[in-house]
């Protein structure tokens, strides 16, 4: 088929439904630690959740963040995706490379109880649940980059 044919209706350029992003979070960097949750099952996850209606992944990974940390962030990139099944089903999973930019009055909530700063050399030995791991393996050097002290793309646009 020539480039400038038409496609048939079954070839459109629409997403396709496994593409479409189930949950969203972030990969947050504290104080030079990465901010990691220890869900119920003791698996230890970067905080992430399910996108509400009319919501993109990336209000979704900011509210997120805020909602399961208490910390306020910022998104300095994306950082990557993978797919885990969930009811079931094979789920897509984004994150968002992030920078903590303060402390809501819920961070006490949470600190020491479900969420954690972690040094950055002991977070590859904690996540060991679904894709966590390999995603880490993938942003790791960006990580090290924003802890030694490089800009965010929001702070580069201005």
């Amino acid at each position: 088929m020539a480039a400038d044919e038409p496609r048939p209706a079954d070839e459109t350029e629409k997403p396709h439904k496994r593409d479409k992003v189930w949950e969203a979070g972030g990969i947050i960097v504290m104080d030079d630690q990465v901010v990691l949750r220890l869900t119920d099952g003791q698996h230890w996850i970067f905080p992430k959740g399910k996108l509400k209606k009319g919501e993109n992944p990336e209000q979704a990974a900011l509210r997120e963040a805020v909602e399961e940390t208490g910390l306020n962030v910022e998104i300095v990139d994306e950082a990557g995706s993978f797919r885990a099944k969930q009811h079931g089903k094979k789920r897509r999973f984004l994150f968002y490379l992030m920078r903590a930019t303060g402390k809501t009055s819920d961070w006490r909530h949470h600190e020491g109880r479900d969420t954690f700063p972690v040094p950055l050399e002991r977070v590859e030995a904690l996540l060991r649940h679904d894709g966590y791991g390999e995603l880490w393996q993938q942003v790791r050097d960006k990580v090290r980059a924003l802890t030694s002290g490089s800009v965010s793309r929001r702070q580069q646009r201005s």
